[in-house]
């Protein structure tokens, strides 16, 4: 098995041609036509099992190869490739790969479904003490009569420090606009074949005792920004009301994990950087809001008010994402993570680690809301909060304690989280409502009283301090 290290960038097609008509990079470029398709069962059981599997035309000969999508899944990408020269253009069952293994009866099932063409060319530079080649690949993605353009630079790391990668990343952002890429050009295909996606919601986080703490941490950032990259090219093409959604919940998802993890970090940078992330949730926290007061909204003056609100912040949405200081935000935590490697105190396991941190925000959300009918819209708030950060903890740590009776457990505690958290933010969607309507100036009249009609205060008070209730009485799933 080979391993390779590159860092993917996206770019438009105006892009690239603006970066080739910079000059950089300088020198000679190796050019190539590359034809790759790409197998897996009806059942997608290799892309199931994080694994892709094609067969390249490049040079006169066929080349079999079956890749790994372990590692990072925003921008950095660590992956185990096995190659294999094959004589036509079906795959071929090898012992080195761990494909026939995973697919034992299935292999002879393997059919293609998808075939990406690339127009290539490649730089081989000296930088900053490595060896790196630059790829500009101009492609396109065929599924039967679908078909999907991109265009992408990697850099791959040859020989040498890491950190010649994000030296010449930032001088690609800075020439053409480039940005961190999460999609390899198995997973275009994949969702070129998947028509219906409309957003992208958090995988699965998995976490293991061997890891150090910054490789957890690392682990659950990476997750974070592949949710948040997935949905932000959506926003870009066509903003939808849930792409909204969760390009904010990943953001939110990942400022909760830097401050869960601020005592083990080394130097200044997660502070900077959460402040950087929170002010562009903010930008997508007024457009969520607007979609929220939508839903809420029947037709007539406020909808109508509303509905010009949210276009506008969509917009705006968009403008953020295009700016160059969104773009290195994203190039800057994949940076820093990549840092972070062997940074992590001795003798502290994870999961341990991660039961104290759950007994401290479990412990918090007792304390807190011990009088929460009482409480103000404020404290109330914050108390929503520290559910959050509760349930993304929850989230983050899962896999940490795989037992079946943990299981179980885990499924009642999250369910009593989630009722919390619904009717807490309730209550903060009613005071969001009376803030956002009051700036539009729509705080008057009989449409506004009738707004907040299924909204009842009172109510959702009561429902929170029976939830909250509920949820302590549920026990523990990391024991």
């Amino acid at each position: 098995m080979a391993s390779e290290i590159e860092l993917k960038l996206e770019l438009t097609c105006d892009q690239a041609d603006r970066l080739e008509a910079s000059g950089f990079p300088r020198g000679h470029a190796l050019a190539a036509e590359l034809v790759s398709t790409y197998f897996d069962t009806p059942e997608l059981t290799l892309h199931r099992n994080g694994l892709c599997l094609r067969i390249r035309d490049e040079e006169a000969k066929s080349v079999q190869c079956a890749k790994a999508s372990a590692g990072s899944p925003a921008g950095l990408f660590r992956r185990g490739e096995w190659e294999l020269p094959v004589p036509g253009h079906h795959p071929v069952a090898d012992t080195l790969s761990p494909v026939p293994a995973l697919l034992e009866g299935e292999f002879a099932a393997l059919a293609p479904l998808f075939t990406v063409h690339v127009a290539r060319k490649t730089w081989r530079m000296r930088h900053a003490g490595a060896t790196v080649a630059l790829s500009l690949d101009r492609g396109e993605v065929l599924a039967g009569p679908q078909r999907k353009p991109f265009c992408e630079v990697e850099l791959e790391l040859l020989d040498g420090p890491t950190t010649a990668l994000f030296d010449l990343a930032r001088k690609v952002e800075m020439l053409s606009g480039a940005q961190i890429g999460t999609l390899s050009k198995a997973e275009r295909g994949y969702r070129l074949l998947d028509r219906g996606v409309t957003a992208t919601r958090a995988d699965n986080i998995l976490l293991d005792e061997a890891m150090d703490l910054p490789a957890a941490f690392a682990a659950i950032i990476e997750n974070c920004m592949r949710q948040y990259l997935l949905n932000e090219q959506l926003l870009v093409d066509a903003p939808t009301a849930e792409a909204v959604h969760q390009a904010r919940v990943a953001l939110r998802r990942m400022r909760s994990a830097i401050s869960l993890f601020k005592a083990e970090l080394a130097g200044d940078a997660s502070a900077e950087l959460r402040e950087r992330i929170g002010a562009l949730a903010a930008v997508l926290g007024k457009a969520r809001d607007l979609d929220m007061l939508l839903d809420h909204a029947t037709p007539g003056c406020i909808h109508s008010r509303l509905q010009q609100a949210r276009d506008l912040a969509y917009r705006d949405v968009q403008q953020e994402i295009a700016a160059g200081r969104t773009r290195r935000l994203m190039l800057d935590l994949v940076e820093w993570l990549a840092g972070l490697a062997g940074t992590g105190r001795h003798g502290l396991s994870i999961s341990q680690f991660a039961a104290d941190l759950l007994d401290q925000l479990r412990r918090k959300l007792r304390r807190n809301g011990r009088h929460l009918a009482e409480l103000t819209d404020e404290q109330r708030h914050r108390l929503r909060k520290d559910a959050k950060k509760l349930r993304y903890a929850a989230e983050f740590f899962a896999s940490l304690f795989p037992g079946h009776k943990q299981k179980r457990q885990r499924k009642k505690f999250n369910a009593a989280l989630q009722i919390v958290q619904d009717n807490l933010g309730a209550l903060n969607d009613r005071t969001v409502a009376r803030a956002r309507l009051a700036a539009l100036g729509l705080a008057e009249g009989p449409d506004y009283e009738h707004f907040f009609a299924s909204w009842d205060r009172c109510a959702l008070v009561e429902h929170s301090v029976d939830a909250r209730h509920e949820l302590l009485d549920v026990g523990k799933f990391w024991k």
